[in-house]
């Protein structure tokens, strides 16, 4: 059963609580920031008195409908939202003044640009035109966030990759991702890049990768991106990873691609690189060569090839009405991983590595996307985005990727992918203080591992490595390199052959009340994610474990196909207040979660259905999980000369955890009771070790044994010794597929019992020079509700009591020695 160690109701240090309430008060009784691009600002008189009244235009080309309006209130304040990135130009106009235009404003994303105008008395015809340095410092909103957009990284000498490329903000750290033996790409090596990030103590977990603001993490990891865009169809990456706001769900590094979109003049591009194999140097010298690194010279990092073409296309279809904007990509990575190195002979029970042999891992990927926005109607902006991306990886999980496990090169897969975005956006300014936006996502997806041999299911690139599916796969248990699979993929999959079936659709939808003081946003996105497996064997559903080349146990297997699910919705709303040079950010956010599985059935002779489970399978579906929340977030910000070039922010923030499909896995029976393990020789002699001395066993219990021949032989539904089967170490009903791990209703259903974390972060941000800034931080995070397993089968009495001396400290409780 799992416990919770420590469980709390929204625990909050008690310096926090007044400034929770405070929170909560401002969002039930204060207007809430909308988010993403903005301008804003103050607009005064020649003598300092602000102007309510003034027609605030914003145009850019960038803008389908080419300029978006707001008028200032009696504060003379102003604020134009939901715009795009690009470059504006702004106008102020007010009967009985000059107008002012201020040109050059360089919005990115998520930034709220400050622009202030002072306006002079005069004819309106009079034109005053203003051109100054785009602001760096956003003197409103709290957040933390860094955008490289493509004038940064297309002349940067670096990999494209997201991961790369957020190596470039300080503090911040690569996990390294599930499939890929390279963590950091070097020059477009990897091909296939799904680490996670990490800053300022976060989660990695909790990491959320988002294409146009929807998710597009994987279904499996967490943390990790799903469907990866290549950069070609990339205009910005942004990494929000501090004082998130409420309508973000976790405290992790959020980063967001935005796509490319077309405009009103035809543009095109055609990107391509290549990497010659003796551009990458070798680290190896004599000294690791004497110690004796397998393959010397050749045994580092060797690339073999590299490359990548994109061609690209963007335009009107109708001008002011409908644009596109196209991009296929091609990218090729091969290299040879360090240390890893074919088999000798892949029907051996252990892995011999051959030094003149050198693994040599492949990743082709292609995509191509399109991108629509249509200017539906006056107010109505529709924008379609779709990609099509594939991957097709050989061989994929090898050597150390899956650490501690070690993995054989015959025992990979040739990993292949296919990944289909579909998202769909609107946007209406209702009129210049109320905009509505909505949006729908969905991402199926299909992975297929592949054996790596010509005689099971294998295509394409795989057959050289020779896996041997019509033998057991084997798992050293102990060995020159333990835990080390080979022959097949079946030493941790257990079958030769997986399907990964996965969708990630989430909608969304918002209402935004703008004034220049005062905004307020409201909404809600719920998140629905679903992933089935499913399993075959070449071997009968069996494999094997070995201790230094020598068969100890048959593993018989039961895996049918395994379904799970989660929902994940929030429902937000978050404040922004600005009073003279001081903006108050709050926000409040429900989280739900629920957490199930589906009705499973299965039936003898059906795919996926093992060869020794004579019955059916019938499991009820059952919810795992279902959590309740409420996330508050607090921010203040104040421009300490009132000049827009200094800001002092402060935030304290509460994040729920981000958790995965596996969370109903872990309960799910269908992956419980799945082996059968019997102590096994392969019929050959074998000497039971018993106090100090041997006692010779017999190596067949009846007849049909072969000895030698690495297939067990025998019935494992018989409970006694059969063949060359000695007896059952677990799970003698194989295929019962019982529930044997549950978890404490207390925990699994309830208030503010979710994995949580308090983020507290403090900075000063200070424009030296035009486009030139500082930023000095501090951030803290405190982690709550924590959870644990709990052994049922185990309790006190079951283990034996002994003693520790321990040395007087006065750190022990107490300061007293104990024992």
């Amino acid at each position: 059963m799992r416990s919770v160690r420590t469980s709390s109701a929204l625990q909050l240090p008690p310096c926090l609580r007044g400034a929770v309430v405070a929170c909560v008060v401002g969002v039930l009784f204060a207007p809430a920031l909308a988010h993403a691009q903005a301008i804003g600002g103050t607009v005064t008189d020649s003598t300092g008195g602000v102007l309510p009244g003034v027609t605030v235009e914003a145009r850019s080309p960038a803008l389908i409908e080419q300029v978006r309006t707001a008028v200032t209130d009696g504060n003379g304040q102003y604020l134009i939202v939901a715009l795009e990135t690009g470059d504006y130009t702004v106008t102020f106009t007010l009967p009985g003044f000059s107008t002012l235009v201020r040109e050059g404003v360089a919005l990115s994303t998520g930034f709220t640009a400050n622009v202030d105008a002072e306006m002079a008395v005069g004819a309106l015809e009079e034109t005053v035109t203003v051109t100054e340095a785009t602001p760096t410092i956003d003197v409103q909103s709290v957040r933390q966030s860094e955008t490289i957009d493509r004038e940064i990284f297309e002349v940067l000498p670096t990999t494209r990759g997201y991961d790369s490329l957020a190596l470039l903000i300080p503090a911040m750290n690569i996990q390294g991702g599930p499939s890929t033996a390279v963590p950091i790409d070097t020059g477009g090596l990897s091909g296939v890049p799904n680490n996670r990030l990490t800053i300022h103590g976060s989660d990695e977990y909790d990491a959320e990768v988002h294409i146009d603001g929807f998710d597009v993490n994987s279904v499996a990891f967490d943390g990790a991106p799903g469907a990866l865009p290549q950069d070609a169809s990339i205009a910005e990456y942004v990494y929000d990873y501090s004082s998130n706001a409420a309508e973000v769900e976790t405290g992790g590094v959020r980063m967001n691609m935005i796509p490319k979109e077309g405009s009103n003049t035809i543009t095109g591009g055609f990107y391509a690189n290549y990497g010659h194999p003796s551009w990458l140097a070798n680290n190896v010298d004599q000294e690791l060569i004497d110690r004796g690194i397998i393959g010397g010279k050749d045994g580092a990092f060797r690339a073999d090839q590299t490359w990548q073409v994109a061609p690209q296309l963007g335009g009107p279809i109708v001008r002011d009405n409908l644009w596109f904007y196209a991009s296929y990509t091609y990218r090729r990575a091969a290299f040879f991983p360090s240390g890893l190195f074919n088999s000798k002979d892949t029907s051996a029970t252990t892995y011999v590595p051959d030094p003149d042999n050198p693994t040599r891992e492949v990743s082709n990927n292609y995509e191509y996307t399109g991108r629509l926005t249509w200017q539906a109607s006056e107010r109505d902006k529709v924008q379609v985005y779709y990609a099509n991306s594939n991957v097709k990886q050989t061989p994929a999980l090898t050597g150390s990727q899956l650490y501690p496990l070690y993995i054989a090169p015959e025992a990979g897969s040739e990993g292949t992918s296919a990944f289909n975005t579909y998202q769909a956006t609107w946007v209406r300014p209702q009129t210049d203080r109320i905009l509505f936006e909505a949006g729908y996502s969905r991402l199926p997806a299909h992975s297929v591992l592949h054996p790596l041999n010509n005689e099971f299911d294998a295509k394409g690139d795989g057959a050289h490595f020779g896996a041997r599916t019509d033998l057991p796969g084997l798992l050293e248990l102990v060995g020159p390199i333990p835990l080390t699979m080979s022959r097949n993929m079946g030493g941790l999959f257990e079958g030769n052959t997986v399907w990964f079936s996965t969708l990630n659709q989430t909608a969304r939808a918002s209402m935004s009340y703008v004034t220049g003081s005062h905004n307020l946003k409201f909404g809600f996105r719920t998140t629905l994610k679903w992933q089935n497996e499913a399993y075959r064997s070449g071997s009968n559903w069996t494999n094997a474990r070995t201790v230094f080349g020598v068969p100890v146990m048959a593993v018989f297997v039961s895996r049918p196909p395994e379904t799970n699910q989660l929902t994940n919705t929030g429902v937000y709303v978050q404040d922004q207040w600005t009073l003279d040079r001081l903006s108050i950010n709050a926000g409040l956010r429900w989280d739900y979660f629920k957490g199930f599985y589906p009705d499973h059935a299965s039936s003898p002779g059906q795919p996926g259905h093992s060869t020794w489970v004579a019955h059916p399978i019938n499991i009820e579906g059952a919810t795992a999980t279902i959590w309740k929340d409420l996330q508050p977030r607090l921010g203040v910000v104040y421009d300490l000369r009132g000049d827009g070039r200094t800001a002092l922010k402060a935030s304290a923030s509460r994040f729920g955890s981000r958790d995965a499909i596996s969370l109903a896995g872990e309960l799910n029976p269908v992956a419980n009771n799945r082996t059968h393990d019997r102590l096994w020789s392969d019929g050959l002699p074998f000497n039971l070790l018993v106090g100090g001395g041997a006692v010779p066993l017999p190596a067949c219990f009846s007849a049909g044994c072969v000895p030698g021949d690495g297939i067990p032989q025998g019935d494992p539904n018989l409970p006694y010794p059969n063949g060359e089967l000695f007896v059952s170490t677990n799970n003698v009903i194989l295929g019962a597929h019982a529930i044997t791990q549950r978890f404490d209703p207390e925990w699994a259903f309830g208030w503010g019992l979710k994995k949580a974390n308090w983020e507290f972060s403090g900075s000063v941000q200070h424009e030296l020079l035009d486009n030139v800034s500082l930023d000095v931080g501090y951030f803290r995070r405190s982690y709550v509700n924590f959870d644990a397993w709990n052994n049922l089968a185990v309790g006190p009495e079951d283990f034996e009591s002994y003693t520790i001396m321990a040395p007087q400290d006065d750190r022990l409780p107490h300061g007293e020695r104990i024992a």
